[in-house]
């Protein structure tokens, strides 16, 4: 397990200096590269009177030397889940200032004081200075891809907390000299830990930029760690452009067979399952592709299943005591691995996208064409989406009739356009005469399911 080290330590002790935590076609990036320049930012940020501040950057370098620049100067730092209005609106007036490697269009944020990291980190010869790593503190957000996103604000302690609790799961994975890419953004809770924090204390040396596609596999060197999620290595084509990576993890979905046999075929090995969430971090892995293989918890944890199922986090290295709800029914074994049973709240993962069941059901319903809906997500193959087994209405039998099933499927998608979003329309369809329900009065999803088993 990794020994504990505060930011002030790391940035200001002077060890490691010429140790590479970054390399990219410009050359190496050191941890003193990092101290010099952290320290400018910080100085450039006290100077301003700058008190909150949005980090916007996908570049590891930049990331991390504005985000430990900020906990140097006492300044909160927010991390948008995206560069767009939508989040930034979640945000709302709590920032003043931006810091912005100029990538991405924030024209709508024109109210807001614009920040150049470059500029920040440009003054050369200045030393980092202590501080109170429990005073700087950052705030992540999810996603927010069923609703209103939630956040989780995290101290510079914290941070460093949390990666050395998922250290003892993931420590194959990381060393110094491992070149370590992703193809997870640093804002993220996920690659905030497992791309940048334990990068940096495991001295690992990362590439700045996020991989986008499978053509950029090229850039990965053999024996790396790629940080990815299981839609993206679902999306790999296996006759494609090839790595030989040492380690894989991936985090943020569903982690199938086929994509299991993908991530052996394409990118050489198979991959580390993560499983956890913003809030948690990781508290379980497992590395198999068997259906039903359970995930062992990560020993600095402790997880419960309370009465109805729900999985509980009640002990880990950052939260002293709190009980953490996860998103997911389980059930345990006797050796205190778990196997997951469901979603919480009928919320399943698509594409790495969380989709509520309860909504597609109600937005479909609601159609005139239909009387009643009943969604389950189906893996059909290589591809995932949501399929509806619906009642026609007398009016969708009247304006339907001589339409085939695969044109009512289009036809309700499009009908569908303003209430669901492309992830969430339903891929697969059944016309069926009546729902099928139990003795209390609910349609069992396993004869839901059972209408799209072996069909195309």
């Amino acid at each position: 397990m990794l020994e504990y080290r505060s930011w002030s330590d790391l940035l200001t002790d002077g060890e490691n200096g010429d140790a590479a935590i970054a390399v990219s076609d410009d050359g190496e990036y050191t941890l003193s590269d990092l101290r010099e320049r952290a320290a400018s930012v910080s100085a450039a940020l006290a100077g301003a009177g700058v008190r909150t501040a949005a980090v916007c950057t996908d570049d590891f370098r930049m990331f991390l030397e504005s985000l430990a620049g900020c906990f140097m100067a006492g300044v909160h730092a927010y991390l948008p889940s995206s560069f767009d209005r939508s989040h930034f609106a979640l945000i709302g007036d709590r920032f003043e200032a931006v810091l912005t490697d100029g990538s991405a269009d924030l024209s709508f944020l024109s109210g807001k004081r614009m920040l150049s990291i470059a500029g920040l980190a440009s003054r050369k010869g200045l030393r980092p200075r202590a501080f109170d790593e429990r005073a700087g503190r950052c705030t992540l957000f999810t996603s927010g891809s069923t609703g209103t996103p939630k956040e989780d604000s995290k101290t510079a302690r914290e941070l460093i907390l949390r990666a050395i609790g998922e250290h003892p799961g993931v420590s194959m994975c990381y060393g110094r000299g491992r070149r370590v890419f992703a193809t997870v953004p640093c804002r993220h809770g996920y690659g905030l830990t497992s791309r940048v924090m334990l990068s940096l204390l495991t001295l690992s040396v990362s590439f700045p930029r996020a991989i986008a596609s499978q053509e950029e596999l090229g850039r990965i060197p053999e024996g790396s760690l790629l940080v990815t999620s299981p839609s993206f290595i679902r999306r790999l084509d296996p006759e494609g452009r090839k790595a030989r990576c040492a380690h894989v993890m991936a985090a943020g979905g569903r982690m199938t067979p086929e994509a299991m046999g993908l991530s052996v075929r394409v990118l050489g090995v198979p991959a580390l399952d993560v499983y956890g969430s913003t809030e948690t971090g990781v508290v379980a892995t497992r590395l198999d592709d068997a259906p039903g293989k359970p995930w062992i918890p990560l020993p600095e944890y402790h997880l419960y299943a309370d009465a109805e199922g729900r999985l509980h986090v009640d002990r880990d290295p950052v939260h002293d005591g709190r009980d953490l709800l996860c998103g997911d029914y389980v059930s345990f074994n006797e050796d205190g691995s778990f196997v997951l049973r469901g979603r919480i709240g009928r919320e399943v993962k698509i594409e790495d996208t969380l989709v509520s069941l309860n909504k597609v059901e109600a937005a479909m319903a609601g159609d005139p064409w239909i009387a009643a809906a009943a969604a389950v997500d189906v893996r059909h193959k290589e591809r995932e989406g949501i399929g509806c087994a619906v009642v026609l209405s007398p009016r969708g039998l009247r304006e339907t009739g001589g339409m085939t099933p695969g044109k009512i499927l289009i036809a309700l998608r499009e009908r569908s356009a303003g209430r669901l979003s492309p992830i969430e329309r339903p891929r697969y369809l059944r016309i069926v005469e009546r729902l099928e329900e139990n003795a209390m009065s609910k349609v069992p999803r396993e004869w839901v399911l059972g209408l799209f088993e072996g069909k195309d």
